[in-house]
């Protein structure tokens, strides 16, 4: 993968008062406008995700990446996060975005299975995630989880890359004389072994690991970016509308991608301020106290007349359906309901404003 270059910016504009607590300060106030939310999103879709489909098809690179054994290589990957499904039968279990089927050219008669967890920020990150234990449990939960790994062992028999029976257990598989892996099958022929993480090269990441984070650094595939992998990643940020204005930040970063990370949350801090200059901007980080949040002037829309004849009874139908989504989802956490809402409406492909209307209804009635 291409390397970041690093970059020093030219001091033409405004330096913040960057410390500690101004940059949680930043981070908090830019989550407002659901900054967090939309990175991670895009990290999944434009990044994540065709970097393993790339990897499938290149067996060295992936052994490097994720620090794989020798002559091990990916034969495919099952999603399982983004499976609404799979991700209801999970329940309250904390799933993996995808699990990759790992196979051994030279012996084709087991296949590995290694979660895979999509963490642009390693403090979000849990071991027991991607652990087999937790694989293991999932299996035992979800029939849906168990068929889509067995319809991908299915296309590696084949392709000639698996041979013999494979049929994953609707049970817990105790084997104390397995250290290795954990069996996930009677017959000992598929293997759950510890997972791994791709998160992004930035200092936040960097940080992580020097002040001695849980996550081990030989199981995270730190994914370098390059320009164009960045752009497209913050495109659409909230506060787009200031990039011009953010440019003149002068902080110098370790990173292409750190300055970027930095640009977008002082633009998405300032449109929830309704900011629109750096001076305010820097004043906002000093004395915060004069920057109350903005009164909202917002109506709920299941009550307003007026939303509901703007909108029409496709939001309302679509509504009806959250509502009824998130009754399945009770006992979980607000977090765990209002990821697993997202996941169901995007399943129903409705226009980008309707989406967001009900999502919004939705988290802000999420007790």
């Amino acid at each position: 993968m291409e390397e970041q270059t690093v970059e020093v910016f030219p001091n033409a504009g405004i330096e913040l008062p960057l410390n500690p607590e101004t940059l949680k300060l930043l981070r908090e106030t830019s989550d407002k406008a659901q900054l967090s939310n939309h990175i991670g999103e895009q990290w999944d879709k434009r990044i994540c995700y065709p970097t393993l489909s790339q990897l499938v098809t290149n067996p060295e690179q992936a052994r490097i990446d994720f620090n794989l054994p020798a002559n091990h290589e990916i034969g495919g990957v099952v999603a399982l996060d983004a499976n609404p499904i799979i991700k209801r039968e999970a329940a309250s279990l904390k799933i993996p975005d995808t699990v990759m089927l790992e196979i051994d050219p030279n012996d084709p008669s087991y296949v590995v299975l290694r979660a895979c967890d999509f963490k642009f920020n390693l403090n979000m990150a849990q071991y027991n995630q991607v652990s087999p234990g937790t694989l293991s449990m999932l299996l035992v939960q979800s029939s849906s989880a168990r068929k889509a790994i067995e319809s991908a062992i299915s296309e590696l028999i084949e392709a000639g890359k698996l041979t013999g029976e494979f049929k994953v257990a609707d049970r817990a598989i105790v084997d104390h004389s397995q250290t290795d892996f954990l069996p996930l099958d009677e017959a000992r022929k598929i293997r759950g072994v510890t997972g791994r993480f791709i998160s992004p090269d930035t200092e936040e990441n960097h940080s992580y690991f020097m002040s001695g984070g849980k996550i081990r650094r030989e199981n995270v595939f730190i994914r370098q970016l390059t320009p164009s992998e960045i752009d497209n990643l913050l495109a659409d940020s909230p506060g787009q509308e200031l990039a011009s204005v953010v440019e003149q930040i002068s902080n110098v970063t370790r990173s292409v991608l750190d300055r970027r990370l930095l640009l977008a949350k002082a633009q998405a801090a300032m449109k929830v301020k309704k900011i629109a200059s750096l001076a305010k901007l820097k004043r906002f980080l000093e004395h915060p106290e004069e920057f109350p949040d903005p009164a909202s002037q917002e109506q709920d829309f299941s009550q307003s007349t007026e939303t509901k004849k703007t909108l029409g009874p496709i939001l309302r139908g679509n509504l009806s359906k959250a509502l009824e989504f998130l009754q399945q989802t009770i006992g979980q956490d607000k977090d765990a309901r209002i990821t697993a809402l997202t996941v169901f409406l995007k399943t129903l492909d409705l226009p980008s404003e309707t989406f967001q209307q009900v999502v919004d209804y939705c988290e802000a009635n999420i007790k």
